[in-house]
């Protein structure tokens, strides 16, 4: 690249400096101009008059590029259209990829995303064909997500696995973008399958991740070459491709991570429940059993006191309310539970505050310690047995030293044994328990060595040495292999055990837990100052009044609520911010505050700017009088109760109707009361197009207009808000959420150019309607339908309205969803019903429990009975079994209850007009969760006609076999006779010339040389005639077998091959099978063994042959496999080559006679292995 030179020019009046940097290459053009720094912009490139150059090159190249300089100087116009140009097609670029990060951003599906970043990438550079891919797990091969070849021929399957190599390995290596523009006379043409579409230049842009490269954007077949500006912009394309892959990959991990903590959930040993606003509205399996029931119902819905025993009521709505109100996680706490049969059950209950399905809840869980509390009192009876014989009977020490191991062991209150030097010689399990090991973990090791700490060590020596017992009171203490736990507080003692010596024999070291008591004591010495931030930090608003109802402390909440600042409203009288309507129809209740009553309620008061907000008030007065009130924003809640009502209604009606044009005519009354719109519609699609099925206020003449209209051929807003593809002009009154609202459409349709006017059908604006909304009507991402509002007057569908339909446009695509669904189930009843009519099964359920029988209706008419005349039991049901073939079918049903497996069984019936009919029978046991079988469930099968046409196919078969095996008996007879003929008159005719051809060769004079030679020549000719004569005639018929038998007759035929075929060289492994089979049989196999060579030499072009025959214990293999070109199986036998050409179809009949099965294993290319099994059982055929 030449070096760049610095130019400046200059006019006579204000001087101007223009830096050049000039390029030669016609692409950075746009750098050459950006590079030109005008001071003035007044003048253009026409006014430059005069330059100089600050530094001077005297050689010829310097000067060259100082020309070169001049003549871009003179061309800025030139420039500035470059310039333009470039920049047009860089928004162009910038656009794209900010409509495909919109695409990723609202993602739906990962392949929908992928393919419109490919399209739009594509489109940029110009590319004809390409892919993305994913890289797969192992990181061998890409996974294609789509392939477009552009319109060109393309035979590959874009399922199979793409190898990692190639060019496609550097992007992948590099992890940036690569191309070729001689690809298609590269390195890597090698990689490419057969039937690849053709590729003159690639580019390959790796998707990154975290530094890693995940999959690719492929573009190929270019009109021009790829440069680096494409690389860059591939990669951009590439990384939001990434991008959508990893959003997808989250997705996944985060529905299997739902499903396993629902599992979690289900299968806890614990009881978890969930509540919200003093109601059960979730239970897991345990909590049903726990509180006695069978199913959630019982429990769902149910307050959560009813469930409570009575002592413990107020303790549990206290725990509701700070969970639920304060949203705090209450910690264990022992409770008593009612269950469904009134009994108590103990429990540790803990509740954390959770949203549940969108709303407020608590989830509690609850373990049933009733065993652990029988256990303590038991334990506490032992302590005090123990006390009263020690005190009474020191000769029954024994008896005691049994109740004290009880104690010892049993006792929730840790327990240790030292000896005089602090090793361990016994703990008990709370004491293994509260450290967090187990008991094994102690026995001989040190008590400092597992827990060093010399101030308590030191403790223990100094009883040890004074014989004085040791209390400490909420001693600190951190466990040296549990840090986690941080510090813990224990109350403890240990006391010397002193021996008849009076010497220390051992130490007695017991514990109490009292961390949760001092962490209360610290707490409360925090309490104070919490206190005296919470009015400042508190998400609710506080005041704080004097006796006078004069404000003395106010929060900001409480000032941003009310729109005042603290300075005015401190010592303003609360009574001014309150509506005199309001305090008229409700005083203030001072009296009860001053008895000491706390008092709740909703009060409205004035914001600075007038409005009105309402606000959920709590009011409690102070010891020193002052009254603290604390009120919350409740607008929103107001609102959401309204709307609650609103939904509430919408479900009843759903529950109330019987069809959908039912449900939907009372929505659209619904809608038209609530909103107060004059007009109001629903539409519903039908295939591709959308009709109103419910509507009120259209006059009839619209609907006729607009009854129906098609999504593929109608321009309209109805069509773009149903599919969401709207375009420029509806995009400013187009909601978050899809709908379609104008609250002027005079307005609207004078901003409107011509063109847009055209995509509009105008009956709702001809009709006078200047209100217009559309709301979509969704169930789960799917449009299925669409509300229409419209009024004569302009500006009443409030926003508030339309995120409102919008809200309830989901409770009503369900509702939709559901009448559908209940529909197509009665159709598909119907046409189950008609299908076993035809096929003539039934299906049946049985309930084991209570002996109740499910037949349906083709089950009565395969059994001959009818429905309402007949009580179906389980014994009914056997009364029907054939008495043969009861005992098997019992058995069946027996082994299916104990191996957990579905049972086939065909048997027959006895009909009640004594008919018998054979069934085909099909059954399976249903277990619930503890392998205890409920019910079964299976299908019953009419198969006498069936049975009956199979006996006469075999029978059919059997007849068949007869005529092939005659048929084939007069061939090989025919064929013997032939080679009677040939051997027998033909050898003897050629062998009397050739003796006629000798005599007169003996004959000839010495001048006759050359008729002597042609003689000679005849003779070996007959020579070679005779021994083809030989040879057809042995191949007709092979005598030899009754000579020397199959397996040399085989052995000779296969080296007679190799002798007449050099080129192919033939192994074979031949068991003896002379005493295997009939004469008859023999001579079969020998033409199927002689018909696979015939086809290998004709038509295989093979090198190797392998013939294999082996003995199996039941029957005899023969395996004869080639190495030649092979064939198509299915193209194969579906042609005339399988009739002429390799005589397929008389080796498969043959095979057939001998009641053998036939495998031909063949790939183009890869040669041909014939499989036949021959059964060794006793045959029909003589």
């Amino acid at each position: 690249m030449k070096k760049k030179k610095n130019v400046t020019f200059t006019k006579k009046s204000p001087q101007k400096k223009i830096e050049v940097k000039r390029r030669y290459k016609k692409k950075d053009f746009i750098e050459q101009f950006a590079s030109i720094k005008i001071k003035n912009n007044k003048n253009s490139g026409a006014d430059i008059r005069k330059f100089t150059v600050k530094k001077l090159v005297r050689s010829e190249k310097a000067l060259s590029d100082m020309l070169e300089s001049i003549k871009v100087c003179k061309l800025p116009d030139e420039l500035i259209i470059e310039a333009l140009q470039e920049l047009k097609l860089r928004e162009m670029e910038v656009s794209a990829i900010i409509d495909c990060a919109r695409s990723v951003l609202q993602y739906h599906d990962f392949d929908g995303v992928a393919r419109s970043i490919f399209d739009s990438c594509k489109k940029l550079i110009r590319a004809q064909s390409g892919y993305i891919s994913i890289l797969s797990k192992d990181g061998l091969n890409n996974e294609v997500v789509f392939l477009d070849s552009g319109g060109l021929p393309c035979n590959v399957d874009p399922s199979l696995p793409m190898p990692i190599r190639g060019l496609r390995a550097e992007a992948y290596r590099k992890m940036k973008a690569v191309y070729d523009n001689s690809f298609s006379e590269s390195e890597w043409m090698q990689y490419m399958p057969d039937g690849h579409v053709i590729m003159k230049n690639v580019l390959f842009a790796p998707m990154v991740i975290d530094g890693k490269a995940i999959g690719l954007l492929g573009l190929s077949n270019k009109c021009g070459d790829f440069d680096e500006h494409d690389a860059r912009i591939a990669s951009a394309f590439a990384k939001l491709s990434a991008i959508a892959l990893t959003q997808k990959r989250v997705e996944e991990a985060l529905r299997d991570s739902e499903e396993r903590y629902r599992s979690l959930v289900e299968l806890s040993p614990d009881a978890i429940a969930v509540h919200a606003e003093g109601k059960y509205i979730y239970i897991n399996t345990s909590g049903l059993k726990l509180f006695g029931a069978t199913k959630p119902d019982e429990i769902i819905g149910k307050p959560v006191l009813e469930l409570v025993h009575p002592y413990y009521s107020d303790i549990v709505n206290e725990r509701i309310h700070k969970s639920y109100v304060n949203r705090i996680q209450m910690p264990l706490r022992e409770l008593k539970i009612l269950r469904l049969d009134g009994k108590s059950v103990h429990v540790e209950a803990m509740s954390t505050p959770i949203t549940y399905m969108g709303k407020t809840a608590t989830q509690l869980i609850l373990r049933d310690i009733s065993d652990r509390k029988k256990l303590e009192e038991e334990l506490n009876r032992y302590t005090k047995r123990l006390e009263t014989m020690v005190e009474k009977r020191t000769e029954e020490l024994n008896k005691s030293y049994m109740e004290f191991e009880a104690f010892f062991n049993y006792s929730i209150t840790p327990l240790v044994f030292l000896d005089k030097n602090f090793n361990f010689i016994r703990v008990n399990e709370a004491y293994a328990i509260a450290c967090q090991r187990e008991i094994s973990d102690f026995h001989g090791r040190n008590h400092f060595e597992l827990y060093p700490d010399k101030e308590n060590e030191a403790i223990f020596r100094r009883v040890v040495e004074t014989k004085i017992p040791y209390q400490a009171i909420a001693k600190p203490f951190s466990f040296p292999d549990h840090p986690e736990r941080g510090m813990t507080y224990w109350d403890w003692t240990l006391t010397p055990i002193l021996n008849k010596h009076n010497e220390v024999a051992f130490l007695v070291f017991s514990l109490n837990d009292v961390t949760k008591r001092k962490e209360a004591e610290i707490a409360l010495l925090k309490s104070e100052e919490k206190y005296r931030s919470l009015i400042e930090h508190a998400a609710d608003g506080i005041v704080v009044l004097d006796n006078w109802l004069n404000i003395l402390l106010v929060n900001p909440v409480f000032c941003e609520l009310s729109g005042y600042s603290m300075e005015e409203l401190l010592g303003m009288n609360i009574k001014n911010l309150i509506p005199f309507d309001d305090l008229i129809s409700r005083p203030l209740p001072i009296e009860r505050l001053l008895s000491g009553e706390s008092v709740r309620g909703e009060r409205k008061i004035f914001r600075k700017d007038g409005s009105i907000v309402d606000l959920e008030v709590s009011a409690k007065m102070f010891e020193e009088g002052n009254i603290q009130i604390i009120v919350r924003d409740v607008t929103e809640k107001k609102e959401a109760e309204f709307r609650n009502k609103l939904i509430t209604g919408l479900l009843e009606l759903f529950a109330k109707k019987q069809s959908r044009k039912e449900y939907l005519d009372s929505v659209v009354q619904f809608i038209h009361s609530w909103c107060d719109c004059r007009c109001v519609g629903i539409r519903i699609i039908d295939k591709r197009d959308i009709f109103y099925e419910a509507y009120i206020g259209f006059t009839p003449e619209f609907i006729r207009l607009e009854k129906r209209l098609s999504l593929d051929k109608d321009v309209c807003a109805c069509v773009r808000a149903f599919t969401g593809q709207f375009e420029s002009q509806d995009k400013l009154f187009v909601t978050p959420n899809g709908s379609f609202r104008i609250n002027n459409s005079k307005e609207f349709v004078s901003s409107l150019k011509e063109k847009e006017l055209t995509r509009f059908r105008g009956n709702c604006i001809r009709a006078g309607f200047l209100s217009i909304a559309l709301v979509p009507i969704r169930h789960r991402n799917k449009t299925i339908g669409l509300i229409h509002l419209a009024d004569e007057r302009a500006g009443i569908l409030l926003g508030n309205v339309i995120e409102f339909l919008e809200i309830m446009s989901s409770v009503i695509g369900e509702a939709i969803f559901r009448f559908d669904t209940e529909e197509a189930l009665r159709e598909s009843k119907a046409r189950l019903s008609e299908a076993q009519r035809i096929a003539h099964i039934g299906n049946w359920g049985w309930d084991i429990k209570t002996n109740e029988m499910y037949w349906s209706d083709e089950m009565y008419q395969i059994f001959g009975v009818v429905s309402n005349q007949f009580e179906l039991t389980y014994d009914r049901f056997l009364e029907f079994v054939h008495p043969d073939d009861r005992e098997s079918l019992q058995k069946a049903v027996q082994k299916a209850f104990f191996e957990k497996e579905p049972y086939i069984f065909d048997h027959r019936i006895v009909l009640p007009d004594r008919k018998e009919r054979i069934v085909h029978e099909q059954g399976e046991v249903i277990f619930d969760n503890n392998g205890k079988p409920v019910r079964m469930v299976g299908t019953v099968q009419d198969i006498t006609d069936i049975k009956r046409i199979e006996n006469e196919l075999r029978q059919s078969e059997t007849q068949l076999r007869q005529l092939s095996l005659q048929l084939m008996n007069g061939q090989e007879e025919e064929r013997r006779r032939i080679s009677r003929e040939l051997h027998d008159e033909l050898g003897q005719a050629l062998s009397l010339i050739k003796l006629r051809i000798r005599y007169i060769s003996k004959n000839l004079r010495e001048d006759q040389k050359t008729l002597n030679e042609e003689c000679e020549d005849i003779r070996q000719y007959i020579d070679q005639v005779l021994e083809n004569v030989r040879r057809l005639s042995r191949d007709l018929s092979p005598s030899i077998l009754e000579d020397i038998g199959l397996s040399a007759v085989l052995r000779w035929m296969l080296n007679n091959f190799k002798r007449n075929n050099k080129n192919i060289n033939i192994i074979h492994d031949i068991m003896d099978l002379d005493n295997l089979f009939s004469q008859g049989e023999q001579i079969n196999i020998y033409r199927i063994i002689q018909e696979s060579i015939t086809n290998i030499e004709k038509h295989a072009k093979a090198n190797n042959i392998s013939v294999v025959i082996k003995r199996f214990q039941d029957s005899v293999t023969f395996i004869v496999e080639d190495d030649g070109q092979g064939y198509d199986i299915n193209e194969l036998f579906g042609n005339k080559l399988f009739e002429k050409g390799l005589g397929l179809r008389s080796l498969k009949e043959r095979v057939w006679m001998l009641r053998g099965d036939l495998d031909i294993c063949s790939n183009v290319g890869k040669g041909t292995k014939i499989t036949i099994n021959i059964p060794l059982t006793k045959r029909d055929l003589k």
